[in-house]
């Protein structure tokens, strides 16, 4: 049912003009949900008066009803145009019928797909007579009912493939509708097979077959989870609706079947240990197998994919096989009870973990000292000693190790070994260690030599080596020569009473207070301003612990305080106010004494008292002359070959 109403009018200037008249339209229709249209049953256009209960002249009138309805584009298309009906009837409220609705009139609005439909109606009058006819237009839209057309799946849920999913849905058309329907389907599958639901239910549970859920097992071979969508197909007549929901379907309880693998040591050592499911560290080779009896089965639509195993760190992977498969695994370093673990993967990367604790035995390579001495660390004669530990490798109470033999060779050193001789050696079972019984040779004291000794135990045999210096005496009293060595012999051109040192360096018998001059043979030594070192270039006298570099002296090993005098002869072209000189420690002079040169003076000696200074190896002594910046001249200053001097006694 609708009713609108509008003023309408045509009167001149102060005769009602624009409000003389009041249109109305009225209207009633009925819907077919089966045919998804309404039809107008009854409409009606009614003028009344304004302002009086007088009726509307009605000579000559035209009036008409237009009703529009939307298109699919929602363009407005027309229905029908009714025009004066042939009676003049009084409705309530003194409106008269202008135009109506006749029994041959068939005003049918088909609706939209979806049970939408929006009509506008449009009531005309023209009176044409005079104003005081009425005349005038109004119009209005209205939504007609909607018409249920199709169920709404209103839930769903998500579920694994050992469920039956259970869906909520909404079908206002009822029993009205042709069929209702439901279905489950995905990607690149097959549908579960549409099956009827309820036309006044609201929720459906799937019941699903085996078959139908290895439908969706197969589906998803490579993964733990599917997107399905849910649907629900509404048929009305020849229209059919859809309704969907997007969920997941997850793989549970899938991992593959596996439980059991054989492994055991696949080397030579079984001939020693006797039994090949227990291993020795750093030495048996682990091997794994998985007999075709024993392979994984995978589940659900998924397929066999790999192994993994895994012991201390060390990880391998096996593709699978229908039939055996092994891998070496190799050698165990750890030893003790060490867990060994296979776990199998399915396509899916489902897996299932089996593992065995296993037994490795531990074991390190012999230990081997040895001692190779000179008599007095020079004589020719030289003692070999050997001795070690080894691993016993017990196995039920029982050790299956030993020390089978230790030999050893002799080479000069850079030349070919010479043949392996056997030693006698003894074992202490209990504590694991060998000794050999002493070996005594005789080797050429003005060579070094290498000692190799091989030990052989029940899994290997082993090598170290030895290294024998020249004779070398620590402490050596000539007689012939009169002469010591300490850690040498002295040369045959030794001179009576000196003493000899490894490096090189002596002693001799004038060399005992240790005391060394050092000279300048420089001349005409030019000045630059600021600090000038004046070189030294010669040496008087040859012992232990100085030398020349550079024009510096240099201290040697082990000296540590030194007693230190000094002279410089200057001669000055010019006559200069000051002259500096210090006696200098690598370089600096702030703790050295020094000398002023007065001014005036042509020839100048300046002395440095004896002064104790402590020093380290390569300390650079010497003298350092500074001619002042603010000196306007630069003078020259000679010197003259051993007028000019340090004197050095080493105190320790």
């Amino acid at each position: 049912m609708g009713s609108f109403n509008g003023d309408i009018g045509f009167g001149a200037s102060g005769h009602y003009q624009y409000n003389c008249f009041n249109a109305k339209v009225d209207f009633n229709y009925a819907q077919s949900i089966e045919n998804n249209s309404s039809t107008i049953t009854d409409i009606t256009g009614y003028v009344k008066r304004n302002y009086t209960g007088a009726r509307p002249y009605n000579s000559s009138k035209i009036a008409t009803i237009k009703i529009e309805r939307l298109d699919g584009s929602n363009n407005w298309i027309e229905v029908i145009t009714l025009s004066n009906s042939s009676s003049y009837n009084i409705n309530t409220n003194n409106y008269y019928a202008f135009v109506s609705k006749k029994d041959t009139d068939n005003i049918v609005i088909p609706h939209k797909d979806d049970g939408n439909q929006k009509i506008r109606i449009t009531f005309a009058v023209d009176g044409k007579l005079s104003s005081y006819y009425p005349k005038g237009t109004i119009s209005q839209e209205f939504d007609l009912t909607y018409i249920p057309r199709q169920a709404t799946l209103t839930g769903a849920s998500n579920f694994n493939d050992e469920q039956n999913p259970l869906i909520n849905y909404s079908n206002p058309a009822g029993n009205t509708v042709t069929s209702l329907q439901a279905c489950i389907s995905w990607t690149g599958g097959a549908d579960i097979k549409y099956r009827d639901i309820d036309k006044l239910g609201t929720s459906y549970t799937f019941e699903l077959t085996d078959d139908e859920r290895n439908a969706l097992r197969s589906a998803c071979s490579n993964s733990n989870s599917l997107s399905v969508t849910f649907y629900v197909t509404t048929v009305i007549g020849s229209q059919t609706y859809y309704s969907t929901l997007a969920r997941t379907m997850t793989i549970v309880n899938a991992n593959p079947t596996f439980s059991d693998f054989d492994y055991l040591d696949d080397s030579s050592i079984n001939a020693i240990t006797e039994n090949s499911q227990i291993l020795v560290a750093n030495k048996s080779q682990l091997r794994v197998t998985i007999l075709e009896s024993k392979k994984m089965i995978a589940k659900k639509g998924s397929t066999a994919k790999k192994y993994v195993i895994s012991i201390d760190g060390k990880n391998e992977v096996i593709d699978y096989a229908n039939d055996n498969v092994t891998s070496l695994i190799g050698s165990i370093s750890a030893s003790g009870t060490r867990r060994l673990e296979v776990r199998a993967f399915d396509s899916r990367n489902n897996s299932t973990l089996v593992y065995k604790d296993i037994t490795v035995i531990p074991y390190v390579n012999p230990n081997i000292y040895i001692d190779a001495t000179r008599l007095n660390n020079f004589e020719e004669e030289t003692t070999i000693k050997v001795k070690g530990t080894y691993s016993k490798v017990p196995i039920d109470g029982i050790d299956k190790n030993t020390i089978l033999d230790v030999k050893y060779r002799i080479r000069e050193t850079g030349s070919e070994w010479g043949d392996l001789t056997s030693m006698t050696f003894t074992i202490d079972n209990e504590k694991g260690e060998y000794a050999c019984k002493d070996v005594y040779v005789n080797l050429d004291n003005t060579k070094s030599f290498e000692i190799e000794i091989q030990v052989t135990d029940a899994f290997d045999t082993y090598t170290s080596k030895k290294s024998v210096d020249i004779g070398k005496p620590l402490f050596f009293i000539s007689d012939n020569l009169e002469c010591i060595g300490v850690n040498c012999v002295p040369p045959p051109n030794a001179t009576p009473g000196s003493i000899h040192f490894e490096n090189g360096h002596k002693i001799t018998p004038q060399d005992e207070r240790r005391i060394w001059t050092f000279t300048s043979d420089t001349y005409n030594f030019p000045l630059s301003n600021e600090f000038n070192d004046y070189p030294i270039t010669a040496i008087l006298g040859v012992g232990r612990g100085v030398s020349l570099k550079n024009g510096k002296i240099i201290i040697g090993d082990d000296i540590q305080i030194i007693k230190i005098s000094a002279c410089l002869f200057l001669e000055a072209v010019q006559d200069i106010s000051y002259i500096w000189a210090f006696v200098s420690k690598n370089g600096s002079t702030t703790d050295n004494p020094s000398a002023i040169l007065g001014g005036g003076s042509y020839f100048n000696t300046m002395v440095f008292s004896e002064r104790v200074m402590f020093v380290k190896k390569n300390d650079e002594i010497g003298i350092t002359i500074s001619n002042p910046s603010y000196q306007t001249r630069t003078p020259t200053v000679r010197g003259g070959w051993a007028h000019s001097y340090i004197t050095i006694e080493i105190v320790k």
